[in-house]
């Protein structure tokens, strides 16, 4: 099942999806200050799945829709955990400072272009 997938990955990652409730109408994520909320304030629709409220008396309050994010901290450690995918996050890092500029393009001569590219160091030993 889906769980079991989730449970899973977390196992070996120590990534985690994190779910929260919403408003049906998407305008806000019950988070924070708006968490004890039980209604949209835009527009008052409520958080809880009405069938599933009245059924239990109350007692059972199933979210009406759910948000998931999944940090991204986590992904970049899961990321780094072996050397050769840690070289892989590195990849275009290392990629753009082996590479020379060999023939400088005519419109980096230009005095503009040469003033708001001066700090890239892209006209080092060129005149």
């Amino acid at each position: 099942s889906f769980y079991n997938v989730e449970k899973l990955i977390h196992t070996f990652t120590r990534v985690e999806a994190i779910h929260h409730n919403m408003c049906p109408n998407t305008c806000l994520v019950y988070t924070c200050l708006l968490h004890n909320m039980d209604a949209c304030p835009t527009y008052s629709t409520s958080r809880w799945n009405e069938q599933k409220l009245q059924g239990s008396n109350g007692h059972i309050k199933v979210p009406t829709q759910t948000f998931t994010t999944i940090p991204l901290s986590l992904q970049l450690q899961a990321c780094n955990s072996s050397p050769e995918s840690a070289q892989a996050m590195h990849y275009l890092h290392t990629r753009v400072d082996s590479t020379n500029i060999r023939r400088a393009s005519p419109d980096w001569k230009h005095p503009c272009c040469r003033q708001c590219c001066n700090g890239l160091g892209l006209f080092r030993g060129s005149s």
